[in-house]
This record gives structure tokens, C-alpha cells and sequence, in this order.
């Protein structure tokens, strides 16, 4: 999504973790090692960043009402899939979306159902 928010014209990603600013250019210019590594750093550091907050975030989902809580949790496990694509191989997703299947999409959706509904 990087790629693609930067082919809008958007840049999302904190200037304070780059060694310049970053522009939109900057990130489709995919011949710069050096863009590349600092790209991966960056998001490898806020994918760090995302997995400390979703268990921070995970203690409040108790106190939603119990159909809410199967949406939120199943989001959440979702974009926590696509940060796992991304941390198993952050090359390949500078030009391409990190995209999770439907069977694991459904595989996570039972643990997100049960626990929603017993907690």
C-alpha cells in the first residue's frame, strides 16, 4: 500500500523515522538500495510498533458488546496477517500488496468467533 499511496501522490509513513523527508517519489524510486533498506527499516519498525498495540488493544475488545467484538478482533487479526506477510518477506511487498487468502482469512475468523462469544 505504500507503493500505491505514493502513485496517489500520499506519503503516510512518519517523516521523523527517515533520514529526509520522504516523498512520493522517493518511494517508487525501487533502483535506490538505499531508499529500499530504509523503507523495510521503517516498516519494519512500525510493524513492531502495530504488534505492541494490538495486545494493548486486545484488553479493551472485552468490554464492546459481543457482536462488535467478533468485527474488531477479526480486523485486527487481519492486518496482523498482512504484517506477518510483509515481515516474512518485506521485499516483495515494495511493489505489490500484501494480500491474505480466504483460507486464512477463515481460519482466522473461527478463533475470533469463539473467543468474541465466550469472553
Amino acid at each position: 500500500d505504500v507503493r500505491e499511496d505514493a502513485e496517489n501522490d500520499r506519503v503516510y509513513l512518519p517523516a521523523q523515522y527517515f533520514t529526509t523527508k520522504p516523498t512520493p517519489s522517493y518511494f517508487l524510486n525501487t533502483e535506490s538500495k538505499k531508499s529500499l533498506e530504509e523503507i523495510t527499516s521503517v516498516k519494519m519498525r512500525l510493524l513492531q510498533e502495530a504488534d505492541r498495540r494490538y495486545l494493548n488493544g486486545e484488553k479493551g475488545i472485552s468490554f464492546l458488546p459481543w457482536r462488535i467484538r467478533i468485527v474488531v478482533r477479526w480486523a485486527g487479526r487481519m492486518y496482523r496477517e498482512i504484517g506477518e506477510l510483509i515481515k516474512e518477506n518485506p521485499e516483495t511487498f515494495h511493489d505489490k500488496r500484501a494480500v491474505v487468502g480466504k483460507w486464512k482469512k477463515l481460519g482466522a475468523l473461527l478463533p475470533c468467533l469463539s473467543r468474541s462469544i465466550l469472553t
